[in-house]
């Protein structure tokens, strides 16, 4: 007999680092129609700050969830060492220390333990041509996620990624338009029903934070319509 209540946030405190932007806003959307208490963090622009607030308005942290933000298609060839810096600070670095942050809280409280989820992107297997900068960082989070969860489990925090597909409002689908034969959604290297929404990456995102999915720790989990199975670049 299935348990329905393990698949519900009640009571939860979740931190969703970029809550304001297009990801963070249906996930925040999601848990909290699962139940969960939304941590304010619009101002912090400091983890462990962030982290000491929210325990201090709710007593302890259950989840964190990070995601990452995009930017505009540059060749390899042009882009500047600063922008090349700051994609990787913004999408790996700040990912790192919004992990770190949440751990040490939840090693420490009672009852230790917690969920770590990064949002990442297919970007991270593949290549992406304009992408340098973000696809590094992305196979960054995904091989953190494995190095933080073997460090990790011992308090029992899981730490785990969810492979985003392409979607239709990223930037990613520019990059991809640009290498397609006719230039358009729908070629046979991006068919149309391979990309997603927001909302369904927030439920999926919504099940990985709840005890239902209590085996599934140090992986990469991929939401992608099947689009990496399917020889993607043919």
């Amino acid at each position: 007999m299935v348990n329905s209540e393990i698949f519900n946030l009640k009571n939860k405190v979740a931190i969703i680092f970029r809550e304001e932007e297009k990801f963070g806003e249906a996930i925040a959307s999601a848990f909290i129609d699962a139940g969960a208490l939304i941590s304010n963090i619009e101002h912090s622009t400091n983890p462990r700050d962030a982290v000491l607030n929210t325990v201090s308005d709710h007593g302890h942290l259950d989840i964190l969830v990070t995601t990452p933000t995009f930017v505009k298609a540059e060749p390899a060839e042009g882009i500047s060492t600063e922008k090349f810096k700051k994609n990787i600070d913004l999408n790996l670095g700040d990912i790192f220390f919004w992990c770190q942050a949440a751990a040490e809280q939840m090693s420490i409280q009672e009852p230790v333990g917690g969920t770590i989820i990064n949002v990442s992107s297919v970007s991270g297997v593949v290549g992406l041509a304009g992408q340098a900068a973000f696809c590094s960082a992305m196979a960054g989070v995904n091989a953190i996620t494995k190095t933080l969860a073997t460090e990790w489990k011992e308090y029992g925090i899981r730490v785990l990624s969810l492979g985003a597909g392409l979607g239709k409002d990223l930037f990613e689908i520019e990059t991809l338009e640009i290498s397609l034969p006719d230039g358009r959604i729908g070629h046979r290297r991006l068919p149309e029903n391979t990309l997603n929404k927001t909302y369904e990456l927030a439920q999926i995102v919504t099940f990985l934070a709840s005890d239902a999915s209590q085996l599934i720790n140090g992986t990469t989990v991929y939401a992608d319509s099947g689009w990496l199975a399917d020889g993607y670049w043919e």
